[in-house]
């Protein structure tokens, strides 16, 4: 299993209810029709007694392998998915991260 972490900052303009409802509602759908892709979840970064976290949010993607991955990306879904990033996440601050796990639990 591949997987990849996008760890997201949401626009300066955008609260972070606003940020939640794009990426749940709008964007999650978009991005659930990636062929070949196994697991998608979504982790909303919350405020604690420390203030904000240091990302709005975490996405969890995980394909098969590097080659699913890549032909997933490659599609008309994958191109799309990324089209809209920029609608609910600030670019310059995104972090993407391919690894592979090892499930301990």
């Amino acid at each position: 299993m591949i997987t990849q972490l996008f760890f997201c900052t949401r626009p300066a303009t955008m609260s972070s209810d606003e940020f939640w409802g794009y990426w749940k509602d709008v964007h999650s759908p978009i991005g659930s029709r990636i062929p070949g892709l196994e697991q998608y979840v979504l982790y909303r970064g919350i405020e604690d007694d420390n203030g904000a976290p240091p990302y709005d949010g975490i996405a969890l993607m995980s394909f098969s392998d590097t080659t699913a991955l890549e032909r997933g990306w490659a599609s008309p879904e994958g191109v799309a998915t990324m089209d809209d990033v920029p609608n609910f996440v600030d670019v310059s601050k995104l972090v993407a991260i391919t690894c592979q796990g090892h499930q301990v639990i």
